[in-house]
């Protein structure tokens, strides 16, 4: 991370990379990823992550949601970051149709006793950072839910089409 320190515009491309070669069979990676994952996004501007927003926090929700407790424990960590906090809050009418209908459903579901606890205070901090939002994002309906996916995918899609064209430019 030091090199980030010192020249912050390779933390990008370096959040980029952490998402796209994520480990997905590796718990132990994947908890590594996490923890970079972490300490890479401290080092961002807030504005220069929006582009990312939907994955990172796609990637968070299925650690959080995942079978392995240790990877689920990581994940659950960035709520305890007041940076991580603020991008959540900058960001909040991307991240909680995506994020509060999985924390509400485990806070009540999941197996593990002491990590539903931390889910039921994860819960609690989403209602305070932005009650009107929260529950908007728990009356989505099904479909607009589906509707707010397609439009994430449409988003990507487009993102992915652009970097083609300039590898095609080149």
């Amino acid at each position: 991370m030091l090199f980030l320190t010192k020249d912050r515009t390779l933390a990008i491309p370096l959040l980029e990379g952490l998402l796209k070669y994520w480990p997905f069979a590796n718990c132990v990676k994947e908890t590594l990823f996490l923890t970079e994952l972490q300490e890479v996004l401290e080092v961002c501007e807030v504005e220069k992550v929006e582009h990312l927003i939907p994955r990172l926090f796609k990637r968070i929700v299925k650690s959080i949601g995942g079978d392995h407790l240790q990877v689920a424990d990581r994940a659950m960590c960035f709520f305890e970051n007041d940076y991580f906090l603020n991008i959540l809050k900058t960001y909040k009418d991307k991240t909680f149709p995506m994020l509060v209908p999985v924390i509400v459903h485990l806070a009540e579901n999941h197996w593990h006793k002491i990590l539903q606890e931390s889910l039921i205070a994860l819960k609690t901090i989403l209602k305070e950072i932005d009650p009107y939002a929260f529950e908007d994002a728990l009356k989505m309906k099904p479909e607009q839910q589906k509707q707010f996916r397609v439009k994430q995918e449409l988003a990507e899609r487009e993102d992915f089409d652009t970097k083609w064209d300039k590898l095609n430019v080149q």
